[in-house]
């Protein structure tokens, strides 16, 4: 057995192979749709032209194509002749796509192939199995040299988020960006962005003109780059590094940050090292969030930023040493009984002194067991 990288004469043999084996052992269970996108790709010539096709040949016979989209390092088909399966050709194939550049690969599976691709090393990253335009049911799954926990949540409007054990997300980044609501005209920036959540969310809800979003931790940083290729998102700039050297392109209109919310060296810290720098201001603290902000935001630009409701003195005086005034605060409690558990903080460069103490938010409706009207507007339940 040979394997080599066909060129467009090849083609033919790759479209054939893929027709043959998807018919005998995926179209039998396909609704009629289905088959009709498939082989729609399949025998789309200009697009399997931009795909660096592998193929597996034996006796002068191709046994195994294996097609490679490098712009989105995505698997986009890989068959095997139904007398050649499980003899390792698959894999023979697959080698010649790994090691790469990038760290991972993609791969929309069929429901039958997903066994197959486990064993080569790939996870699934949805519990429920979505359908295509076509009707076509597929598995998303990851291979990842490094990181095999991470997993994607739909955040609707087709955004998709990568999630891991150390970085996900909570109800606090859905509130801050409602608070933040940034205009279509904005340039913004998200500071300890972590998972990518709220640049995301800003980036769904309010489609400012640019977002930029900066993380130390390097995993993090590794799952914001899934998140944008899988969403297929523009005007979304990941800066890996730490918030106090960034320097903003230009001035910025706006700035969020969910920062870490307990002093350094106070309360126990978590076993994993990226939970506790996320928790505790180990790499940085509200100070260096508002200088920080001080040299990046335009004169008028805001800053919001949540935390515990005991820290909004830091945060006040934080914004004050640095030339940014606090202009609007917010509390959010479970129900009028409880208190608050989070603090919403808006500040503005340059502004003058005047606050603006906003209604508290409730997130638990009057029987305390549905979310209430606000909190449903927030996560968009109708």
């Amino acid at each position: 057995m040979i394997i080599y990288k066909g060129n467009e004469e090849d083609i033919p043999f790759a479209q054939a192979l893929c027709n043959e084996i998807f018919l005998r052992h995926i179209g039998c269970n396909t609704a009629p749709l289905g088959i009709a996108g498939f082989l729609s790709f399949v025998y789309d010539r200009e697009t399997l032209k931009k795909l660096d096709i592998y193929y597996a040949k034996e006796n002068d016979s191709i046994i195994g194509i294996l097609a490679f989209d490098k712009e989105r390092n995505h698997l986009s088909l890989f068959f095997v002749k139904t007398e050649y399966q499980g003899k390792g050709v698959g894999k023979k194939l697959f080698e010649q796509i790994t090691p790469f550049d990038k760290e991972f690969i993609t791969v929309n599976s069929s429901v039958n192939s997903e066994p197959i691709y486990k064993s080569l090393g790939f996870y699934p990253t949805r519990k429920k199995y979505p359908l295509d335009a076509n009707g076509l049911k597929y598995i998303p799954m990851i291979y990842h040299n490094k990181y095999k926990d991470l997993s994607f949540e739909s955040l609707g409007q087709e955004i998709e988020i990568c999630v891991s054990s150390e970085h996900r997300f909570g109800t606090d980044a859905f509130l801050l960006a409602d608070f933040a609501s940034p205009r279509n005209k904005d340039e913004v920036c998200d500071y300890c962005s972590g998972s990518g959540i709220i640049a995301l969310l800003m980036k769904r809800n309010f489609s400012p003109k640019m977002i930029y979003a900066v993380e130390i931790q390097e995993k993090a940083v590794e799952q914001m780059k899934l998140s944008v290729l899988q969403s297929n998102i523009s005007d979304f700039k990941i800066i890996s590094g730490d918030l106090k050297d960034f320097k903003a392109e230009k001035e910025l209109d706006l700035i969020t940050c969910n920062p870490p919310y307990k002093i350094n060296n106070t309360g126990a810290k978590n076993e994993l090292e990226a939970v506790s720098i996320a928790r505790h201001e180990i790499m940085c603290s509200l100070d260096d969030v508002c200088l920080s902000a001080k040299k990046n935001l335009k004169f008028g630009g805001r800053l919001c930023i949540c935390n515990r409701p005991e820290r909004l003195c830091d945060i006040m005086v934080s914004m004050r040493n640095n030339n940014i005034e606090p202009k609007r605060v917010r509390f959010v409690s479970k129900n009028p009984k409880t208190a608050p558990w989070l603090v919403l903080v808006e500040g503005k460069k340059g502004a003058n002194s005047y606050l603006q103490v906003e209604p508290q938010l409730y997130t638990q409706g009057e029987n305390s067991l549905e979310y209430s009207d606000e909190m449903k507007r927030i996560y968009k339940i109708d």
